[in-house]
């Protein structure tokens, strides 16, 4: 393929230079756009045509010189200029410099000077034009893609970030830059951050998930992923990427609650139940404690549901839900077991008589009123106690006797509790 003619603009205000330096070009395989003598002719023909190179004399006709010509096209049009002057004075080469020409031969000069200076200015552009190109590819894939890029000195001081920080944060890059990443950390994860860094910075990759604080104080779950950076086989600092992941985890996060509470009433479901109840025994038998397992029972639901019916009889369970949670202590737990059947973990038993105590006040804020749907009911409970270690030392026995002594309860009239006791006769309960 045919290399392409570089289009050349001479400006020059002496005629038969001008003449010569186009017949020269011509020679030398260049396109001449045109040949100006005025620096306001020079800056139209530049934005009309868009030369390739503008070769520029500083002496000019008209008002406007040929630097401050070389200054406009070049800013206005990003076009090329090289200087071809007689002037070589140090004022006017000083005042040349600033607007970044791409070369500056004086008069008279060689064919071959000419041609290879052209030719260097022509190279010079290509490679700077590549490079803005590079550039603005690589701006625009930063400021586009999810990921938020950074860079940590080995101080762990922010040395770049991309500017969709702003998306994640609300932060402008020149709010974090300058700063330890630390200061964007949710507090309880510092430490985990601070060993991470620590292990990148002595050579290891990170992955891991943290909370990001915003500028706002909202908190966002972030992944990042993180690498060192090397510098004369030492590592100097830390690059790596952030993407909020903020929606996955409130997702896992629901997903963990619809499986571990009761969808009617938001208590904890048995799942939940069990896992605290074996915390609670592993906790007890380590430091010698008791506690104690409540399973209730309302009682005549069977009759509210069939009077009023199910939906009814679903708001006044979650009713009877709310209540019972205003009487929980500080670790203590409620769950609803199915049906119009609740179970209660009283972490922390101190004295027996506590136990008691705590379901007097259960059974009486179940005989306070309740209104669900304009109604007034006046309900009771039935509820079995088992104490851990006299009534039980597993969690499936000391369930199995709240609820033997559940059911003993309702056989002594209901509206009130019973702890478990080896004489309860089991048979007579069935």
């Amino acid at each position: 393929m045919e290399k392409k003619k570089a289009r050349i603009l001479v400006v020059e205000d002496e005629r038969v230079v001008a003449e010569d330096t186009a017949k020269i070009l011509r020679n030398l395989g260049y396109d001449v756009l045109a040949v100006v003598s005025s620096g306001e002719d020079a800056v139209k023909i530049a934005g009309e045509k868009l030369p390739d190179l503008v070769l520029m004399d500083i002496m000019l006709e008209g008002d406007m010189n040929g630097i401050e010509a070389a200054g406009q096209i070049f800013s206005r049009f990003g076009v090329p200029v090289m200087y071809l002057t007689a002037y070589a004075d140090d004022e006017k080469l000083q005042r040349a410099k600033e607007t970044e020409p791409f070369g500056y031969i004086l008069k008279p000069f060689e064919e071959r000077e000419l041609y290879s200076s052209i030719e260097m200015a022509l190279c010079k552009c290509e490679m700077e034009k590549k490079l803005r190109d590079s550039e603005e590819r690589y701006r625009s894939f930063v400021e586009n893609i999810s990921e938020v890029i950074y860079s940590l000195d080995e101080n762990a001081v922010v040395t770049y970030i991309s500017p969709n920080v702003e998306s994640l944060g609300g932060y402008s890059p020149s709010e974090v830059i300058g700063k330890r990443f630390t200061e964007f950390v949710y507090e309880e994860d510092l430490p985990g951050r601070i060993k991470n860094f620590q292990e990148i910075m002595s050579g290891g990759n990170e992955a891991t998930e943290y909370r990001f604080l915003t500028r706002s104080g909202e908190i966002r779950w972030v992944r990042t992923a993180a690498r060192p950076i090397l510098k004369d086989n030492r590592i100097i600092g830390v690059r790596g990427a952030l993407i909020d992941i903020t929606d996955r985890k409130q997702a896992e996060e629901e997903l963990v609650h619809m499986a571990t509470h009761d969808q009617l009433t938001g208590l904890s479901n048995r799942v939940l139940f069990s896992d605290r109840l074996a915390l609670g025994l592993v906790h007890a038998q380590r430091n010698q404690k008791r506690l104690a397992v409540m399973l209730l029972d309302l009682d005549q639901f069977k009759e509210v549901n069939d009077t009023f019916g199910h939906s009814f009889g679903d708001r006044l369970l979650q009713a009877v839900g709310k209540r019972l949670t205003g009487l929980l202590r500080k670790g203590d737990t409620i769950a609803r077991m199915g049906g119009d059947e609740f179970l209660l973990l009283l972490a922390e038993v101190v004295h027996v008589e506590d136990v008691a105590k705590i379901a007097r006040k259960v059974l009486d804020a179940i005989r306070e009123p309740l209104v669900v749907n304009n109604h007034k009911l006046h309900i009771t409970t039935s509820l079995g106690i088992a104490i851990y270690p006299n009534d039980g030392e597993d969690a499936d026995t000391l369930i199995k006797n709240a609820d033997i002594a559940m059911y003993s309860a309702k056989k002594q009239g209901r509206n009130n509790y019973q702890r478990y006791s080896s004489d309860i006769d089991v048979k007579g309960l069935e």
